[in-house]
C-alpha cells in the first residue's frame, strides 16, 4: 500500500510539474498570437447576392463587416445566397 501511495504521489507531482513547464513555455513564447476580436465579431465568410436598382445582380463573398463596407462603397444591398 505504501508503494502505491508513493507511486501515485510521484505521478501527480510529475503531471503538475509538466503542466507548469508547458504553461510557462506557452506564456513566454514570442510567437503566441491571439485572434483579432474584431474578426470574431464579423463572423464567417459567406456568399452574398447583391442588388441595386437598375443594375445587374452581383455576387459578393465576404464577412458581415466586409459586406457592410461593400454596401457603403457601391450602394448594393446584399442578402445571403441560398443554397
Amino acid at each position: 500500500m505504501k508503494k502505491l501511495k508513493r507511486l501515485s504521489r510521484m505521478l501527480v507531482a510529475g503531471a503538475l510539474s509538466s503542466a507548469l513547464v508547458v504553461g510557462a513555455m506557452t506564456a513566454t513564447s514570442p510567437a503566441s498570437e491571439a485572434l483579432d476580436p474584431i474578426s470574431l465579431l464579423c463572423g464567417p465568410t459567406i456568399k452574398w447576392i447583391c442588388h441595386k436598382p437598375g443594375e445587374p445582380n452581383r455576387q459578393f463573398i465576404g464577412t458581415v463587416c466586409e459586406r457592410r463596407q461593400f454596401h457603403l462603397r457601391t450602394g448594393y444591398t446584399c442578402s445571403p445566397k441560398k443554397l
